[in-house]
Order: C-alpha cells, then sequence, then structure tokens
C-alpha cells in the first residue's frame, strides 16, 4: 500500500511538469484509477491469501477488469461530453495508472501465490508413509 501512495504522490509530482491547460484531465485519469488498482490489488491478495478456488480468483480478475473498463468508458464521455478536460489525455493518465498498478500489484501476487503452492506441497508429518 504505502508503493501505491509513493506512485500516487510521484504521479501527481509529474503532472506539474505538464502544460496548466493538461493538468485537469492528467489528474482525472491518474488518481481514481490508481485508487481503483489499490483496492483490486487488495482485493487480489485478499482472495489469493484465503486459499479460495481457483474460480473465484478468476472471478475478482474478469470483476477488476471490467470495473476499470467501465471507469475508463465513464471518463472520457464525461471529459467529452462535459468539456472540462481532454479524453485523449483522460486515457492516457488512466491506463498509465493501470500499467502502473499492475507493475505493483503483479508481484505481490506472484510471491503470495508462491507461498500458497509452497505451503500446498510441503510435507505433511501428521501423516508419515507406512
Amino acid at each position: 500500500m504505502k508503493l501505491f501512495l509513493l506512485v500516487l504522490a510521484f504521479g501527481l509530482l509529474c503532472i506539474l511538469l505538464f502544460p496548466t491547460d493538461w493538468h485537469m484531465a492528467l489528474a482525472v485519469g491518474w488518481i481514481p484509477t490508481l485508487l481503483v488498482e489499490l483496492l483490486l490489488a487488495r482485493r487480489r491478495l485478499s482472495v489469493v491469501k484465503q486459499h479460495v478456488q481457483n474460480h473465484q480468483f478468476l472471478a475478482v480478475m474478469v470483476f477488476g477488469f471490467l470495473g476499470r473498463l467501465s471507469l475508463l468508458f465513464i471518463g472520457a464521455i464525461l471529459g467529452a461530453k462535459s468539456g472540462l478536460y481532454s479524453q485523449e489525455l483522460f486515457m492516457a493518465a488512466a491506463l498509465a495508472a493501470i500499467f502502473a498498478g499492475e507493475a505493483i500489484s503483479l508481484p505481490q501476487i506472484a510471491k503470495a501465490t508462491r507461498h500458497r503452492r509452497s505451503a500446498l506441497t510441503a510435507p505433511d508429518d501428521s501423516n508419515p508413509p507406512s
């Protein structure tokens, strides 16, 4: 979680490097998308750590994808209809946030999955072979 907040702050500081008329679109694309990535990463980790069945993990993945897709779609439509920000810049910032969020969360999920696999394949001392 700390890494997500660090990336969020770094992204907000980087927005200042762009022209001022881009700030609104970049901020609206970056902040909500990275927060959704944070929530999704926490949910994925909790599902992996709970040792649930594969279809439950896949459901989290599918609904997470659909949620991110909905966020992109709604944000682009709002930007186009309201004229407050450029939908192209919104999409670019949102996609950058998705890539950053996945780059942070996937290694954490892989690590948790490795621990889960090692726990499943560890020899059980309670039933010695006869």
